[in-house]
């Protein structure tokens, strides 16, 4: 066999530190894209189980059987980097990553994972030509779904901001705005048996969403989930607690003190609102999260604490007061009183 020319050699290593940390980063996109695909082709979650044959994972992903190589060809890619493995005719999980992430426990962090090769990925590569061309994105690019599953991260720890502001015992109306998969409502139902929720949200489809959630959890009758605009919203009655839970910067900057003033006027005398947020100097996803609120349409900036304490402030609220719920990052609860 000719062996390679030593100046071919010297000039395909000439950078060699600097290649190696290109593949390096390479190879780490091409494992987040190849997990992300096999989380929602249902091809990790069964390999979960155990080993399986090509057919297994075929029917499980709904390949034609006619595309069965193109299926082989890419679990060998898994098998490339290491995630995957094969024992004669029967895959299983091989790498910790792949392994964590089959786990059903571990949902929020595959769909964590599945953003960044999706969401986060568009917003980070198409950002430049959207603001020189002022081509913004639009909600309707985002999964909800997705966006509800990754929320989870994030429950324990609102979970301890709703219950600074949900009393765990007596008479309590709460005014949910922009309720997701409904799982904070829940929460705050089942933490007062006594509260009865209005949960509301743009999206008609996540309402139904939520509607269906809402019911198999027991709650209907003291959780109502309705299609509705904040920004139009006018209740019947006052609540006594208001909640937005990482929505927002879903409003422009200029928007926000009229948004506060709508929840103030929807709060009886004393009632308290609770906004939970990113903030901007935090980790990537806030970073990512900032960029794409700058860059899609009827959106706007993750907030600063000061500078929303102060909104709530013109809003007139009182005793406005952020406090970070993650050392080391910046997720922030914001609570204020009508």
């Amino acid at each position: 066999m000719r062996a390679v020319k030593l100046r071919t050699l010297r000039e395909m290593l000439r950078d060699a530190p600097l290649l190696v940390r290109a593949m390096r980063t390479t190879r780490e996109v091409q494992r987040a894209a190849f997990l992300a695909g096999a989380g929602g082709a249902g091809v990790l979650a069964r390999l979960g189980r155990g080993a399986a044959t090509l057919d297994e994972l075929a029917a499980i992903a709904g390949t034609p059987a006619d595309e069965r190589a193109a299926l082989a060809a890419w679990l060998d890619a898994g098998i490339t980097l290491r995630e995957i493995a094969r024992d004669g005719d029967r895959y299983r999980l091989r790498g910790a990553l792949a392994r964590g992430l089959a786990r059903p426990a571990s949902d929020a962090l595959l769909a964590i994972v599945e953003s960044a090769v999706t969401l986060h990925r568009q917003v980070l590569l198409e950002a430049p030509d959207r603001i020189r061309y002022r081509e913004q994105l639009t909600l309707a690019d985002l999964d909800p779904e997705r966006v509800a599953r990754a929320s989870r991260l994030s429950e324990p720890l609102l979970r301890e901001a709703i219950d600074e502001v949900v009393p765990a015992a007596g008479a309590c109306s709460l005014l949910e705005v922009g309720c997701g998969d409904a799982a904070h409502v829940h929460y705050a139902a089942r933490r007062n048996p006594a509260l009865r929720a209005l949960a509301i949200d743009l999206d008609e489809e996540v309402v139904a969403r939520a509607r269906d959630a809402t019911r198999l959890a027991g709650l209907a009758e003291r959780v109502e989930v309705a299609c509705a605009d904040v920004r139009d919203f006018r209740p019947s009655t006052p609540f006594d607690v208001a909640t937005l839970h990482q929505n927002v910067y879903y409003f422009p900057l200029e928007e926000r003190v009229a948004l506060f003033e709508r929840l103030r006027a929807a709060l009886r005398p004393g009632g308290r609102l609770l906004v939970t947020s990113v903030c901007r100097g935090g980790s990537m996803v806030a970073a990512v999260l900032d960029v794409w609120g700058r860059i899609t349409e009827g959106c706007g900036p993750i907030p600063e604490p000061a500078e929303l304490v102060g909104q709530l402030a013109r809003a007139g609220f009182h005793d406005a007061s952020a406090r970070n719920l993650l050392p080391g990052d910046r997720f922030f609860r914001f609570v204020a009183s009508a």
